[in-house]
Formats: structure tokens, C-alpha cells, sequence
């Protein structure tokens, strides 16, 4: 099942899911974009497919037991047997006819080891296969050709702006695809902004790359239109102003009429990028891999049937991209008449249409392979339907051929998972085996033993664990993971990425209860672990540092103790063990920092468990309970806390969970700020820099005076918006969290009751941590939060158990 993704104002994929939650795992994306594909009914977050993958497929019903009859009923029995026998006879002959299609779609869970051997197979690779590096150069080489070279022998030069422009462009080709300018160029989001805002800048081309890297929001569209406009009449090739008219079209899709008209905009101007040279056939693996997975997959999959013809048009030079591209649309057009239901709810018209799609897009995709067994695309795509209409032996077989071409190809890998989960043709013992396959190879060099972490990652979610709760420590997982992580420390080529490394592997020996290991890895990164690294697993690990000093000191056995004590119902418990261990002159400093946190801690927790309102501000700026990753700050002789945000704002958290039923007041006031603009608010969840898994409630104010309040998940995405009028000075709100709904007061006046949270977040409800929290609007602000307090409904102990 492919999924559309929707970010940054732009519509990319579509992308199978195991993709997309690769991607979410390495932190490449929130979890708060939008995702679609066939079947669902509107727009989706990212987060919350994730946790609700499509279902498996139905088990067969229990047989009914035996019952004695009565002579009554006999003229039943016989008809219901009849019945029966000629129900047998017709499901034979639906069998029949699906294994001569190819189809072997069953209504049967597999064996419990079903797929392994396949999985088991090892990888092998010559010395012509390519990596994600290999390929990266050929990426990087194609855009200097279109951006760079593009503006350098076709731009305006006679403008002001000229360096600059050059510059821009520049950089941004740096950050995706590195290059000499990686290190030496300003952030391209800084100069975008800069010629934003220039008047005498107008060459379509820097106006194009401009919105690209300075936001969304209406200004990303304006800018757009802007640059499309500027085009006509210039001699820039076909290539960028396709590129700025899809994402043009993507961004306003909420108007079908402007979009489709854009999208034949865009038809037009593919056909003369083949004419004019701005596509040239050696571009062909980067084109497929825009129509595929990057900028150009919503446009080609709103008009596939249109965009491969125009394609085969340009001439056999490009024969192999039309003919992926057609397979692609065979695939998509047999799920469309299928449909995305169970195998037992499908038509016999529906197989019919799936078989002879499929067989279309076997032929397309084997024809590109045969013309190019270098590119890993076509056998990737085969893969997928494979898994569609054949089984995990012919997965396999197109597997191995794509990762000869690549070897650590992502689609190949990620439509080989999915094929291999129960619910297809595989067992929980292939999903492990095929990530223990990837570690085999010891290809640190590339992303290929990483992926035994996907596959964890696939047995958690088959398994549905409690958020927060991971394989890592399994016998048999463990060891593989100590070999992975070890494998890539070790490798020359990861140098640069090894502190990240320590770091996760810091994290996931820790999960694990591996905490020697855990401080090995701390020990090399100095105790300073990439904050980057500490987020998106489901548990504050703000003081892993401190915590696994702990469990490896003298004092570990006496820790674990009063750790499992730190539990819901037993804070009186713990904060006695913890204030014993405080008492002991023999700790280390860490040790002795992460004791006085509890202590501290459990004092608090104890007044949110007596459900009185407490006051949750912090004691102090050395406060142990909170946890600052952004923004400067400082406790005021009132006990206010100023707090002084740059271009990304602030956050700030309290390390106490405060549940996820809960209520929170608390009065905010702007101070300064270089823009009129600012944003303050508060996060609820799991508040993190990197991650989305936590609520944010922003009070906003535009540079042009507008008040806003917004409810959306982390930093980005969504959301739902409601205007509002700030006083000058204090304001003051109240905010209320309650079975997934949320209530908001400001200044006296109701903003929202009962209204629906944002969803979802994974993390446990006992787990919630209450944060201050807002983004930036790239300029600078002073504000004062006064008077956060917090109140919970009184908790009381578990009963015992019996």
C-alpha cells in the first residue's frame, strides 16, 4: 500500500509505508505530515498510520461444534450440506482461477517461520554495484546542470542580487547533496530570506528556489506564483519552470480546478524538457526517482496515465523510463479495480482487472529491467508486485536483482519488509531473519546493516507494544544490535556520523538494560550525548547521562530499587528509598545529581497526586525537575521566568509527568520583539526539538498584528487555528486535558470546549511531561511566563493483587 505524503506545502510519493516509517525512525520526518493512499476517506497524520498499519488478514472462522440432530431437521442438514458442497466447488474454482492469474492471495495466516528462508538468503554484490553515495554524486551533478549552470548561462546578471542569487542556489545544492560548498555557504533558508525581501530580485529561476528554502504558508504559494509568472518570456529551460509549476500545483490542492490546469501546465512543459535538452537520457534512474518518491510523485500520480505517454514520445533514448513509469501505473490501476479490502471481499470482475494490470505492469517493469539491469527501480517496483500476485520465493528473486544494480536501495528493502509481515506472504521469524540478512553483509559504508534497526522497529508495531516499550533487550536481538552499532562506530567512512552513533547506541543499551554498554558510549562522547539522538523513542531520556552513571555505580543494586518503586501509586515508596540513597556520602557526582532529581521529583509528583493545584514554574534556574534544549532564560526576584528566543524559539520542560489528564493555568506576557511577532504556548506529551509526539498550544502573534491561537502536534503540521485578541501586557488562559479532548479559556473568555486533542501521541498517559513551548518566527522575542500551575484529579494505589 502506497501512501502520498503531504509537507512543506508539497506532495511527494507515493511512498510504501515501510518508507515512510524509516524515515520517521531516522528522524527525516515528524510524524505530523499528512498522509493518503487509496481507500481512506480524507488526509491522514503521519503518527497515527504508523500505529495503525492496514489490518492482517482475517483468520478463518471457528468451525461450529457438532450437535446431535433430530429427525425434524434431517431435509435441513441434507440442504445445508449441498449447499456447502457446492460452495466448496465454486471457492475451488475462484482458486483455479486466481492461481492461473498469478494471484495467491489467501485467507490463511502463514506458518510461523513462512518467508524465512527467503529472508535468510544472503545479499551478494559486485564490484560494478552502486550505494546511495554513488548515486548522490550522479544527484548532485544533475542539479548543478539544471540550477547552476542553468542561472549561470541563462540568469539575469545585470541584477544587484547576482552573487547572492548564485550563492542561494549554491548552498542549497550543497545541503541535499554535499559538495565543497556544504561547510563554507551560509544556511540556504538565510539567504532565501534575504532575496525574499529584495525588489530588484527577479530572475524566475532564483525566485523558484526561493520559496523552496524560506517556508510554507501563503507566502510560499505567493512566491511561487510569482516565480511560474516571471518564466514566460525568459530562456530558461523547461526543467525549473516544470519543477516551480508542480510545486506550484501541489501547494494549492485544496482548489482541484487551478491544480489541474496547472497539472497540464506541467505535461506541456515535461514534453519540452526532453526537446530543449534540460532531460537528457543518462538523467533517467534521477527522473524516476522525482516521478517515484521526491517532488514530482503527486503530479505523476495524479496523471499517470498521462505522464508515461508523453515520456515514450521523446524516443527510444528514454524507452526505459516510460516503460517503469507505465508499469508503475499498471500497479496502481490494478489496486484501484481490486480495491483495499480483505482477499475474500474482492469481486470476480475485481481479480479479473487486478490479474490483467499486474501482468501488464510484469511485462513494462521486466522490459526496463532488460534494458537496464544497472538501475535498481524497475526490479524494485517488481518486488512490490511480487508481493501483490505472486509470493516471497519471486520477491526474492527481484530483490536480489535490484540491489545488484543498488545495494542499498530503500524501495527495494522497504516493499521486501512489508511482503514478508504475516499478513502477506511472510512470518515475524522473516522479518527478523531478513534484518539480520542486511547485517550480514557488513556493509557499514551504506545504510544496509542499519536496517536490521527497521526491522526491530517491524516487530514492535506487528507485536503493538506499549508506547515507550521496545525488543531491544531480546536474546535474540540484543547481540545483533552490539553488532551493528559496533560495526558502524568502527567504520572509516562513518566518522563524521560516530557520535551519533555513541549516541543511539548510548540510548538503545539503555532500553535494553545494558547499562555498562550505555556507559561505555557516554564515556567517549565525554557524557554529552547529540540531544538529536535522545528523542523519537517514546520515554524522556533527558538524563540518560545521569541515570546510567547511576545504575553503574556502587549503588546500582540500591538505584533499581527505588527506580521500581518511581512507578504510578508508589511516590511515597519511592521518595523514601531515594532520600535513604541521599543520605550516603559514597556517590559519585552524577550519581549524587540524579538521586537529588528524584528526590526532588517525588516531592512534586506526590503534591500532582493530592490533586491540589501546585505551582509548576521552576525553583530557580538550576532547577533539576526541568530540562531547557532551546532558549535562554532567567528566574526574575518574583519567581517570573523570562525567557529570551532567537529565530526557533523556545522549549523548555519539567522532567515530572503530570499525566495526560490534567489541567494547567498560567499567564504569559511579550515583552520584546524584533518583528511585532512572537509565539508562546505550552507542549504537552513528550515535548522534544526534533520530534512532533506532544500537543503544542501557541499564542501567536504575525509580523501584521494578527492573534491567533493554534492547536497542532510538535512544531509542525496542521493543526487548527482560531483567531483571538491578545491585551497589551498579561494575559492569562486556562487549559484543560481530558479524554482526548481539550478546553481552552483565554483571558476569561472560551476559546474551545471539548474539542478533539490532536492525534496521536505515543506515549503513555502516565507519562505525559508538560513543557513551554513555541517556534519561531525567525526574529527575536523576550517573554514572561508567570503563575504556571498545574492540577490533576487525585490518584489512588492500584488494589493488590489477590
Amino acid at each position: 500500500m502506497n501512501f502520498h505524503l503531504h509537507r512543506q506545502g508539497k506532495s511527494e510519493g507515493p511512498y510504501p509505508l515501510e518508507e515512510l516509517q524509516r524515515r520517521r525512525g531516522a528522524g527525516e520526518l515528524t510524524g505530523a505530515e499528512l498522509v493518503w493512499c487509496e481507500g481512506m476517506a480524507a488526509w491522514r497524520t503521519l503518527d497515527s498510520v504508523l500505529r495503525q498499519p492496514p489490518p492482517d488478514v482475517p483468520p478463518v472462522p471457528a468451525r461450529a461444534s457438532r450437535r446431535s440432530t433430530t429427525p425434524a431437521l434431517a431435509w435441513i442438514i441434507v440442504l445445508v450440506v449441498v449447499l456447502f458442497v457446492v460452495g466448496i466447488a465454486a471457492f475451488g474454482w475462484l482458486v483455479i482461477l486466481g492461481v492461473r492469474q498469478g494471484i495467491r492471495q489467501s485467507a490463511f495466516r502463514p506458518a510461523s517461520d513462512a518467508g524465512a528462508a527467503e529472508a535468510r538468503k544472503p545479499v551478494t554484490w559486485t564490484t560494478n554495484t552502486l550505494t546511495a553515495k554513488d548515486v548522490s554524486k550522479g544527484g548532485r551533478e544533475f542539479r548543478v546542470r539544471q540550477w547552476l549552470e542553468g542561472y549561470d548561462q541563462r540568469g539575469d546578471h545585470s541584477q544587484a542580487c547576482d552573487a547572492s542569487a548564485r550563492q542561494l542556489i549554491e548552498s542549497w545544492i550543497a545541503q541535499n547533496y554535499g559538495g565543497s560548498a556544504a561547510t563554507n555557504q551560509p544556511a540556504p533558508t538565510e539567504l532565501a530570506e534575504s532575496l525574499a525581501g529584495d525588489a530588484g530580485c527577479t530572475d524566475p529561476l532564483v525566485l523558484t528556489v526561493v520559496p523552496i528554502n524560506s517556508g510554507g504558508g501563503t507566502k510560499y504559494v505567493r512566491r511561487l506564483e510569482h516565480a511560474v509568472a516571471a518564466y514566460e518570456g525568459s530562456r530558461h529551460r523547461a526543467y525549473p519552470k516544470l519543477f516551480a509549476t508542480v510545486s506550484l500545483a501541489d501547494a494549492v490542492n485544496k482548489t482541484p480546478d487551478r491544480m489541474k490546469t496547472l497539472d497540464a501546465a506541467a505535461l506541456r512543459l515535461l514534453g519540452e524538457a526532453f526537446k530543449d535538452g534540460s532531460i537528457q537520457s543518462a538523467d533517467q534512474p534521477e527522473m524516476a526517482e522525482i516521478f517515484l518518491n521526491r517532488w514530482g510523485s503527486g503530479f505523476c500520480k495524479r496523471n499517470e496515465a498521462a505522464v508515461y505517454p508523453v515520456v515514450a514520445r521523446a524516443g527510444e533514448s528514454f524507452a526505459w523510463l516510460a516503460l517503469l513509469l507505465e508499469g508503475e501505473h499498471h500497479i496502481t490501476e490494478g489496486w484501484k479495480v481490486r480495491g483495499g479490502g480483505y482477499a475474500n471481499a474482492v469481486t470476480a470482475q475485481g481479480w479479473q482487472g487486478f490479474g490483467q494490470h499486474m501482468a501488464a505492469a510484469r511485462e513494462c517493469l521486466t522490459r526496463a529491467w532488460k534494458l537496464h539491469p544497472e538501475w535498481p527501480q524497475a526490479p524494485s517496483q517488481m518486488v512490490y508486485a511480487a508481493m501483490a500476485e505472486a509470493g516471497a520465493e519471486e520477491m526474492r528473486l527481484w530483490f536480489d536483482r535490484a540491489l545488484m544494480a543498488q545495494i542499498d536501495y530503500a524501495g527495494a528493502w522497504t516493499h521486501m519488509r512489508w511482503g514478508l509481515r504475516p499478513r502477506w506472504h511472510g512470518s515475524r521469524a522473516a522479518m527478523l531473519a531478513l534484518g539480520i540478512t542486511a547485517l550480514n553483509t557488513a556493509r557499514f559504508d551504506t545504510d544496509v546493516p542499519r536496517m536490521f534497526m527497521d526491522s526491530v522497529r517491524d516487530l514492535e508495531q506487528e507485536a503493538d507494544l506499549g508506547y515507550g516499550t521496545h525488543f531491544y533487550g531480546r536474546s535474540d536481538i540484543w547481540p545483533h544490535l552490539r553488532r551493528m552499532y559496533e560495526g558502524y562506530i568502527a567504520e572509516p567512512t562513518q566518522a563524521d556520523s560516530r557520535d551519533g552513533w555513541h549516541s543511539s547506541y548510548a540510548v538503545v543499551a539503555h532500553l535494553a538494560g545494558h547499562d555498562e554498554v550505555a556507559r561505555a558510549q557516554l564515556e567517549a562522547l565525554d557524557w554529552q550525548p547529540r540531544q538529536w539522538n535522545l528523542e523519537g523513542w517514546g520515554v524522556d531520556l533527558s538524563l540518560l547521562p545521569l541515570e546510567v552513571a547511576a545504575r553503574t555505580s556502587p549503588a546500582s543494586n540500591h538505584i533499581a530499587e527505588a527506580e521500581l518503586a518511581f512507578a504510578p501509586g508508589h511516590a511515597h515508596e519511592a521518595a523514601q528509598l531515594f532520600q535513604q540513597l541521599a543520605a550516603t556520602n559514597n556517590a559519585d557526582e552524577r550519581t549524587r545529581a540524579f538521586i537529588h532529581q528524584r528526590c526532588v521529583a517525588m516531592a512534586l509528583q506526590q503534591k500532582l497526586f493530592d490533586g491540589d493545584w501546585v505551582d509548576f514554574l521552576p525553583a530557580g534556574a538550576d532547577d533539576p525537575n526541568w530540562f531547557y534544549p532551546r532558549g535562554d532564560h532567567e528566574q526574575l526576584a518574583d519567581g517570573t521566568l523570562e525567557l529570551r528566543a532567537g529565530a526557533d524559539g523556545h522549549l523548555l520542560y519539567s522532567r515530572v509527568p503530570v499525566g495526560s489528564a490534567v489541567e494547567i493555568r498560567c499567564e504569559f506576557e511579550l515583552v520584546k520583539s524584533s518583528n511585532r511577532a512572537f509565539q508562546a504556548g505550552l507542549g504537552i506529551g513528550l515535548p522534544a526539538l526534533y520530534d512532533s509526539n506532544w500537543i503544542a498550544l501557541t499564542m501567536k502573534r504575525s509580523p501584521a498584528g494578527k492573534d491567533s491561537v493554534h492547536l497542532a502536534l510538535g512544531w509542525k503540521g496542521g493543526g487548527t487555528s482560531k483567531p483571538v485578541k491578545f491585551r497589551d501586557g498579561p494575559n492569562s488562559f486556562l487549559f484543560c486535558l481530558q479524554d482526548k479532548k481539550v478546553s481552552l479559556s483565554l483571558n476569561g473568555e472560551e476559546i474551545w470546549k471539548d474539542f478533539p486533542r490532536p492525534q496521536p501521541i505515543y506515549v503513555a498517559s502516565e507519562d505525559f511531561r508538560l513543557g513551554l513551548a513555541a517556534a519561531g518566527d525567525r526574529n527575536e522575542t523576550v517573554l514572561r511566563y508567570r503563575q504556571l500551575q498545574v492540577r490533576r484529579p487525585p490518584r489512588t494505589a492500584p488494589a493488590p493483587k489477590p
